[in-house]
């Protein structure tokens, strides 16, 4: 619509135009974690396109759940918005897993301490280092090899694995 003398010198031209979705937050996201999965989106998308997230193993599409999905598709509504999730959902989140089991009467039984464990909580990206105190070696280790610590960290099924 263009206003020309009719209007009182209103010159401004008006249009309608698609509604779009800021996707900005998720593609710094990935663009700072790679590896953890692939968002397929347009920079700026608009009213109708897709938008899809598959995470990789280890993560889940907006929440830490081991149980959560690893794939979401969806596409931008007419509000102004994704039509039932919030871009934060395409957001590939490393799996938690609950690691209450290795609290501190285990670690006064084997002679070690948590080097640098901040909850009792471990996520697929962050495992916490089990280290034996001065003096102790590990079960597995020989004097030879001399192993003091050993990471545990989430697998993407939630469960606790350590590596030496």
């Amino acid at each position: 619509v263009t206003c020309g003398d009719s209007c009182r010198g209103y010159t401004q031209s008006v249009r309608c135009h698609p509604v779009s979705v800021n996707f900005t937050v998720a593609l710094d996201y990935f663009t700072a974690r790679p590896d953890t999965g692939v968002l397929t989106v347009a920079a700026n998308p608009q009213y109708q396109d897709a938008v899809s997230v598959s995470c990789s193993a280890g993560y889940r599409a907006g929440n830490q759940d081991v149980d959560g999905i690893r794939v979401r598709n969806d596409t931008v509504g007419s509000a102004c918005a994704m039509t039932s999730t919030n871009v934060e959902d395409f957001m590939c989140l490393p799996v938690k897993c609950n690691a209450s089991d290795l609290n501190s009467s285990w670690t006064t039984a084997a002679n070690a301490h948590w080097a640098d464990a901040e909850t009792d909580t471990n996520d697929f990206d962050h495992p916490s280092l089990f280290q034996c105190d001065d003096g102790f070696l590990l079960s597995s280790s020989t004097n030879a090899q001399c192993e003091r610590g050993i990471s545990v960290g989430c697998g993407d099924d939630g469960a606790l694995i350590g590596t030496a």
